[in-house]
């Protein structure tokens, strides 16, 4: 497979993210991380209540006035991440490109802004991302990454936002099996550099729920990051808690955008028929379910029709809709709500249900002008998403979700090269690699921010490329085509022994 064969075919699978590289391949990584600064109207004062509740308890009262503030002059934030241990290389480098222009600030001594990231914990700990533990640049026999967990195989299903609180027994048995792994050394390194503190940080260890942890697990790598004391903060929150801060009040006033949506049965049939299928939303076949019942097959990309339910356990499964007395209900495995706003505050407030993507982004973006950048699905999935909503609820004023189309992660400039040979030798890297060749320089980022997205964009491609093509379908000769592409991609290259 040839590079324009692979951009090709990168077209057709991930045409938001194609896009973006084709027209924005003479721009630096700074310039593209100024665009997400764009000027744009406040978000709203409920918005801002409720990212001052969830902030200030990890960031601290200066830093969240400092982090609202700037949400005031131009409201955006990444959502592009799962909630829990930020280690997937698009993620852990998608943030640091989102953050360069306060980067950027940082180092000519002007005043800069906390990052705001808005991170979904309704994934399992054992995701593609692995949220539950750490993953490494390099791939396991040319394929999916190689991975370490931190939580027991049998929570795999657990969401993250329901996840109890690692303790320290926890930890230390985590690091024994890394001493025992068949890691690199640095890899090592980098994971002992990362928790070993974290079996002695008493607010660590004190938190509640792992989600708790996360963030502060996450703000931790994020400073590991930087030389002295000068750079941004990071405020790192639950999508799906920020929503459901919002929706709590929003469905007890029948003006607001979502109980327009939801309760006015034109708007829902509209919205529901539209976005039948589409990425993020829902199947068909949870739109009209006999006698309540669920579809056993788990393997079907069902997603969830307004909410997920939450079981006794911390596991999600997707909601439908049937009739209850008459009235259309949401209804999961042992949950069935009527369309009403107490029953959805009531079960929302007592944590039985998590909002879906969908409703998430209606609710921050529509509802209160928040916005939020995504990766390589997300720049394909957004606009579609939110069409259907704005026609049948149009506001007050246009609404420009021209910014939607921008790549906030999945670019990856930071590689690692390990001195083998093939295409496997040279990779991306992720928290563990950054860890381990952290703290960076001050140069490292003024190169960083220098890098134009045709530098990095062969390699970046290549990486989607692996992502989205199983083995068994790629071309014929496909691993000598993609070294040849990986090497000539340019960026900057940690070596670590």
């Amino acid at each position: 497979m040839s590079g324009e064969a692979i951009y090709n075919q990168l077209r057709r699978l991930l045409p938001g993210a194609s896009a973006f590289l084709d027209s924005h391949r003479d721009k630096s990584l700074l310039e593209i991380s100024q665009g997400f600064r764009r000027p744009g109207s406040p978000p709203s004062p409920r918005l801002l209540a409720a990212v001052e509740k969830l902030a200030a308890p990890g960031l601290g009262r200066e830093l969240t006035a400092h982090l609202l503030d700037d949400l005031r002059n131009g409201a955006r934030a990444s959502a592009a991440t799962h909630h829990g241990v930020e280690s997937y290389p698009e993620l852990a480098q998608g943030n640091l490109l989102f953050a360069l222009a306060e980067i950027r600030r940082s180092l000519d001594h002007e005043p800069f802004a906390p990052i705001l990231v808005l991170a979904c914990e309704n994934a399992p700990l054992n995701s593609a991302t692995c949220p539950g533990g750490f993953l490494f640049g390099r791939r396991r026999q040319g394929d999916r990454y190689q991975k370490i967990h931190l939580f027991k195989r049998s929570s795999d299903r657990v969401i993250v936002g329901r996840a109890p609180s690692l303790t320290r027994e926890d930890l230390n048995l985590f690091l024994t099996r890394v001493d025992q792994a068949d890691l690199q050394p640095f890899e090592k390194t980098g994971l002992k550099k990362i928790v070993g503190p974290l079996a002695s940080d008493a607010l660590f260890l004190g938190a509640s729920s792992f989600l708790d942890q996360a963030a502060r697990l996450n703000r931790r790598l994020w400073n590991q990051r930087f030389k002295g004391e000068k750079f941004p903060a990071l405020a790192f929150l639950s999508l799906e808690g920020l929503a459901s801060e919002c929706l709590i009040q929003d469905l007890a006033e029948a003006d607001s955008l979502v109980s327009r949506l939801i309760f006015d049965q034109s708007a829902f049939d509209y919205v529901l028929k539209k976005l039948r299928g589409l990425s993020g939303c829902w199947h068909e076949s949870l739109l009209s379910l006999p006698d309540g019942a669920i579809p056993s097959d788990r393997s079907r990309p069902l997603g969830t029709v307004l909410f997920w339910e939450i079981n006794a356990v911390g596991q999600s499964s997707p909601m439908g809709l049937t009739m209850k007395k008459g009235q259309p209900a949401l209804t999961g495995s042992a949950l069935s709500l009527a369309l009403r706003p107490e029953e959805l505050i009531s079960a929302l407030t007592e944590r039985k249900i998590l909002p879906g993507l969908f409703l998430c982004f209606a609710t921050l973006v529509l509802g209160h002008g928040l916005r939020t950048y995504g990766g390589v699905y997300m720049v394909d999935y957004l606009p579609r998403m939110l069409a259907p909503a704005l026609e049948v609820c149009p506001p007050p004023r246009p609404v420009d979700l021209s910014w939607s189309s921008s790549l906030a992660a999945g670019l990856l400039p930071i590689q690692l090269d390990s001195g083998r040979p093939g295409w496997e030798g040279l990779y991306p890297a992720g928290a563990v690699e950054l860890a381990a060749a952290g703290p960076l320089e001050t140069d490292f980022f003024e190169r960083l921010m220098a890098l134009k997205l045709s530098d990095i964009s062969p390699f970046s491609a290549s990486e989607w490329c692996l992502e989205e093509t199983r083995p068994e379908h790629r071309a014929r000769h496909w691993a000598e085509n993609l070294e040849s592409l990986r090497r000539a991609s340019g960026g900057l290259r940690l070596s670590l022994t």
